[in-house]
Protein backbone atom coordinates (compact mmCIF):
# COMPACT_ATOMS: atom_id res chain seq x y z
CA UNK A 1 0.00 0.00 0.00
CA UNK A 2 1.48 2.95 -1.08
CA UNK A 3 1.08 6.78 0.90
CA UNK A 4 -2.25 7.39 2.10
CA UNK A 5 -3.46 11.03 1.98
CA UNK A 6 -5.97 13.12 3.91
CA UNK A 7 -8.30 15.13 1.57
CA UNK A 8 -9.94 18.91 2.23
CA UNK A 9 -11.47 20.45 -0.16
CA UNK A 10 -13.46 23.59 0.47
CA UNK A 11 -15.67 25.78 -2.28
CA UNK A 12 -17.62 28.88 -0.92
CA UNK A 13 -21.27 29.44 -2.65
CA UNK A 14 -22.99 32.63 -2.96
CA UNK A 15 -26.24 31.26 -3.35
CA UNK A 16 -28.50 28.91 -1.14
CA UNK A 17 -30.34 27.15 -4.25
CA UNK A 18 -29.09 24.39 -6.33
CA UNK A 19 -28.91 20.30 -5.58
CA UNK A 20 -26.10 20.51 -2.77
CA UNK A 21 -28.51 19.80 -0.15
CA UNK A 22 -30.57 17.37 -1.91
CA UNK A 23 -26.75 15.19 -2.22
CA UNK A 24 -25.72 16.02 0.73
CA UNK A 25 -29.28 14.84 2.83
CA UNK A 26 -30.08 12.22 0.56
CA UNK A 27 -32.96 13.68 -0.41
CA UNK A 28 -36.55 11.29 -1.76
CA UNK A 29 -37.17 11.21 -5.14
CA UNK A 30 -33.88 13.10 -5.92
CA UNK A 31 -31.31 10.49 -7.12
CA UNK A 32 -30.21 11.72 -9.69
CA UNK A 33 -28.56 14.43 -7.66
CA UNK A 34 -26.31 11.26 -5.91
CA UNK A 35 -25.76 9.00 -9.18
CA UNK A 36 -22.78 7.25 -7.60
CA UNK A 37 -23.97 6.21 -4.19
CA UNK A 38 -25.34 2.85 -3.60
CA UNK A 39 -29.23 2.35 -2.20
CA UNK A 40 -28.00 -0.48 0.20
CA UNK A 41 -25.46 1.25 1.77
CA UNK A 42 -27.47 4.22 2.36
CA UNK A 43 -28.54 2.86 5.66
CA UNK A 44 -24.79 3.14 6.78
CA UNK A 45 -24.38 7.10 6.59
CA UNK A 46 -24.28 9.47 9.60
CA UNK A 47 -26.20 12.32 10.43
CA UNK A 48 -24.36 14.64 12.94
CA UNK A 49 -26.34 16.90 15.35
CA UNK A 50 -26.15 20.52 14.51
CA UNK A 51 -29.63 21.79 15.49
CA UNK A 52 -30.60 22.58 12.05
CA UNK A 53 -32.53 19.14 11.40
CA UNK A 54 -35.13 18.99 9.55
CA UNK A 55 -34.15 22.08 7.46
CA UNK A 56 -33.04 22.31 3.87
CA UNK A 57 -29.30 23.75 3.61
CA UNK A 58 -30.48 26.68 2.10
CA UNK A 59 -33.14 27.40 5.54
CA UNK A 60 -30.95 26.13 7.67
CA UNK A 61 -27.61 28.60 6.02
CA UNK A 62 -30.10 31.29 6.01
CA UNK A 63 -31.67 30.66 9.42
CA UNK A 64 -28.12 30.60 10.88
CA UNK A 65 -27.33 34.35 9.26
CA UNK A 66 -30.47 35.50 11.02
CA UNK A 67 -29.35 34.49 14.54
CA UNK A 68 -25.92 34.83 14.27
CA UNK A 69 -25.18 38.21 12.03
CA UNK A 70 -24.57 41.63 13.76
CA UNK A 71 -23.26 43.34 10.68
CA UNK A 72 -24.26 47.31 10.55
CA UNK A 73 -24.94 47.06 6.78
CA UNK A 74 -27.22 44.37 4.55
CA UNK A 75 -25.80 41.34 3.32
CA UNK A 76 -25.12 41.95 -0.76
CA UNK A 77 -26.47 39.45 -3.15
CA UNK A 78 -22.90 38.16 -4.01
CA UNK A 79 -22.05 37.58 -0.84
CA UNK A 80 -20.42 34.18 0.44
CA UNK A 81 -23.17 32.66 2.24
CA UNK A 82 -21.97 29.25 2.79
CA UNK A 83 -18.67 27.19 2.77
CA UNK A 84 -19.17 23.41 1.65
CA UNK A 85 -16.31 21.08 2.34
CA UNK A 86 -15.56 17.53 1.91
CA UNK A 87 -13.13 15.58 4.46
CA UNK A 88 -11.70 12.24 2.87
CA UNK A 89 -8.63 10.23 1.89
CA UNK A 90 -6.38 7.98 0.58
CA UNK A 91 -9.17 5.02 -0.37
CA UNK A 92 -7.06 1.88 1.51
CA UNK A 93 -6.97 4.07 4.34
CA UNK A 94 -10.01 5.56 4.55
CA UNK A 95 -11.63 1.57 4.47
CA UNK A 96 -9.33 0.62 6.98
CA UNK A 97 -10.63 2.90 8.81
CA UNK A 98 -14.01 2.59 8.21
CA UNK A 99 -13.66 -1.33 9.26
CA UNK A 100 -12.20 -0.25 12.28
CA UNK A 101 -13.68 -0.84 15.59
CA UNK A 102 -10.89 0.66 17.44
CA UNK A 103 -10.62 4.06 14.62
CA UNK A 104 -13.49 4.48 13.64
CA UNK A 105 -15.04 6.34 16.07
CA UNK A 106 -12.16 8.19 17.18
CA UNK A 107 -12.28 9.42 13.08
CA UNK A 108 -15.60 10.48 13.34
CA UNK A 109 -14.68 12.56 17.07
CA UNK A 110 -11.60 14.30 15.36
CA UNK A 111 -13.44 15.28 12.04
CA UNK A 112 -16.26 16.84 13.95
CA UNK A 113 -13.70 18.28 16.40
CA UNK A 114 -11.11 19.73 13.80
CA UNK A 115 -15.02 21.59 12.23
CA UNK A 116 -15.42 22.96 15.44
CA UNK A 117 -12.33 24.14 16.72
CA UNK A 118 -11.78 26.21 12.73
CA UNK A 119 -15.18 27.46 12.38
CA UNK A 120 -17.43 27.32 15.80
CA UNK A 121 -20.08 24.63 16.83
CA UNK A 122 -22.38 27.09 15.79
CA UNK A 123 -21.62 27.81 12.78
CA UNK A 124 -21.92 24.37 11.12
CA UNK A 125 -25.49 23.76 9.91
CA UNK A 126 -25.14 20.30 8.48
CA UNK A 127 -22.76 17.44 8.65
CA UNK A 128 -23.26 14.20 7.18
CA UNK A 129 -20.65 11.62 6.56
CA UNK A 130 -21.66 9.28 3.64
CA UNK A 131 -20.40 5.44 3.46
CA UNK A 132 -22.85 4.67 0.61
CA UNK A 133 -19.98 5.96 -2.28
CA UNK A 134 -17.20 4.11 -2.87
CA UNK A 135 -14.75 5.78 -0.46
CA UNK A 136 -16.45 7.35 3.05
CA UNK A 137 -16.27 11.35 2.99
CA UNK A 138 -17.81 13.82 5.04
CA UNK A 139 -19.88 16.59 4.06
CA UNK A 140 -19.63 19.89 5.78
CA UNK A 141 -22.09 23.19 5.31
CA UNK A 142 -20.47 26.13 7.51
CA UNK A 143 -21.60 29.41 7.77
CA UNK A 144 -18.55 31.92 7.47
CA UNK A 145 -19.40 34.25 10.35
CA UNK A 146 -16.33 35.72 12.31
CA UNK A 147 -16.73 35.78 16.07
CA UNK A 148 -17.50 39.40 16.36
CA UNK A 149 -20.80 38.44 13.71
CA UNK A 150 -19.60 39.66 10.65
CA UNK A 151 -20.15 37.35 7.32
CA UNK A 152 -16.23 37.18 5.90
CA UNK A 153 -16.04 34.20 3.92
CA UNK A 154 -12.17 35.96 3.44
CA UNK A 155 -11.42 35.98 7.02
CA UNK A 156 -12.40 32.66 7.64
CA UNK A 157 -10.77 30.99 5.27
CA UNK A 158 -8.25 33.72 4.06
CA UNK A 159 -5.80 33.63 1.15
CA UNK A 160 -3.98 30.95 -0.16
CA UNK A 161 -1.61 31.04 2.04
CA UNK A 162 -4.37 30.91 4.67
CA UNK A 163 -5.82 27.93 3.35
CA UNK A 164 -2.52 26.14 2.88
CA UNK A 165 -2.62 26.66 7.02
CA UNK A 166 -5.59 25.40 7.31
CA UNK A 167 -5.33 21.83 5.44
CA UNK A 168 -1.72 21.49 7.19
CA UNK A 169 -3.81 21.88 10.12
CA UNK A 170 -6.05 19.06 9.22
CA UNK A 171 -3.45 16.71 7.89
CA UNK A 172 -1.87 17.26 11.45
CA UNK A 173 -5.07 15.72 13.26
CA UNK A 174 -5.51 12.94 10.93
CA UNK A 175 -1.81 11.72 11.28
CA UNK A 176 -3.22 9.40 13.95
CA UNK A 177 -5.26 7.80 11.40
CA UNK A 178 -2.73 7.08 9.26
CA UNK A 179 -3.19 9.81 6.64
CA UNK A 180 -0.46 12.14 5.74
CA UNK A 181 -0.50 15.99 3.90
CA UNK A 182 -1.52 15.74 0.11
CA UNK A 183 0.51 17.62 -2.63
CA UNK A 184 0.94 21.32 -2.33
CA UNK A 185 -0.46 23.26 -5.21
CA UNK A 186 -1.73 21.09 -6.66
CA UNK A 187 -4.02 21.97 -9.71
CA UNK A 188 -5.90 18.76 -8.52
CA UNK A 189 -6.92 20.33 -5.12
CA UNK A 190 -8.78 23.12 -6.01
CA UNK A 191 -11.57 22.10 -8.13
CA UNK A 192 -15.79 22.33 -7.71
CA UNK A 193 -17.48 19.56 -6.65
CA UNK A 194 -19.15 19.33 -9.70
CA UNK A 195 -16.39 19.23 -11.30
CA UNK A 196 -14.80 17.06 -9.10
CA UNK A 197 -17.20 13.99 -10.29
CA UNK A 198 -17.83 15.04 -13.78
CA UNK A 199 -14.17 14.56 -13.77
CA UNK A 200 -14.47 11.34 -12.12
CA UNK A 201 -17.18 10.05 -14.87
CA UNK A 202 -15.10 10.76 -17.21
CA UNK A 203 -11.82 8.62 -16.43
CA UNK A 204 -14.75 5.84 -15.15
CA UNK A 205 -15.69 5.69 -18.97
CA UNK A 206 -12.30 6.59 -20.37
CA UNK A 207 -10.64 3.17 -18.82
CA UNK A 208 -13.67 0.90 -19.04
CA UNK A 209 -13.71 1.90 -22.90
CA UNK A 210 -10.30 0.98 -23.70
CA UNK A 211 -9.38 -1.17 -26.27
CA UNK A 212 -7.12 -3.39 -24.55
CA UNK A 213 -5.91 -5.39 -27.88
CA UNK A 214 -4.59 -2.02 -29.01
CA UNK A 215 -3.36 -0.95 -25.96
CA UNK A 216 -0.43 -3.84 -26.17
CA UNK A 217 0.62 -2.13 -29.14
CA UNK A 218 1.46 1.24 -27.31
CA UNK A 219 5.48 2.04 -26.46
CA UNK A 220 6.04 1.93 -22.70
CA UNK A 221 6.34 5.38 -22.33
CA UNK A 222 2.98 6.78 -23.67
CA UNK A 223 1.60 3.36 -21.57
CA UNK A 224 2.99 5.61 -18.64
CA UNK A 225 1.61 8.84 -19.49
CA UNK A 226 -1.96 7.25 -20.33
CA UNK A 227 -1.68 5.94 -16.31
CA UNK A 228 -0.27 9.09 -14.73
CA UNK A 229 -3.09 10.71 -16.49
CA UNK A 230 -5.54 8.57 -14.38
CA UNK A 231 -3.84 8.42 -11.36
CA UNK A 232 -4.19 12.54 -11.24
CA UNK A 233 -8.13 11.57 -11.31
CA UNK A 234 -8.20 9.17 -8.68
CA UNK A 235 -6.16 11.45 -6.39
CA UNK A 236 -9.44 13.57 -6.44
CA UNK A 237 -11.04 10.36 -5.08
CA UNK A 238 -9.58 7.39 -5.16
CA UNK A 239 -12.86 5.66 -5.99
CA UNK A 240 -10.85 4.83 -8.93
CA UNK A 241 -8.42 1.79 -7.28
CA UNK A 242 -10.03 -1.50 -8.15
CA UNK A 243 -11.17 -0.49 -11.62
CA UNK A 244 -7.96 0.73 -12.60
CA UNK A 245 -6.11 -2.22 -11.00
CA UNK A 246 -8.21 -4.86 -13.09
CA UNK A 247 -6.91 -3.01 -16.37
CA UNK A 248 -3.99 -1.73 -15.74
CA UNK A 249 -2.70 -5.27 -15.40
CA UNK A 250 -3.10 -5.87 -19.41
CA UNK A 251 -1.41 -2.06 -19.38
CA UNK A 252 2.35 -4.27 -18.13
CA UNK A 253 4.64 -5.35 -20.95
Amino acid sequence: MGKQYAVLHVQKHSSTGGNLGNHIERAEGMKHTYPHANPEMKKHNKSFKTGYEGMSLGKAVLKRIEKGYTGKTAIRKDAVKFLSLILSGTHDQIMKINQSAELYTPWLRANEAFLQEEFGKENIVKLELHRDEKTPHFHAIVVPLTKDGRLSAKEVVGDRNKLKAFQDRYSEKMKAFGLERGEENSKNNHVTTKEFYDELEKTRKEVENLDLDRIQLIPAAQKTQMIKKYAKTATLDLNLKELKNSKNKRFRQ
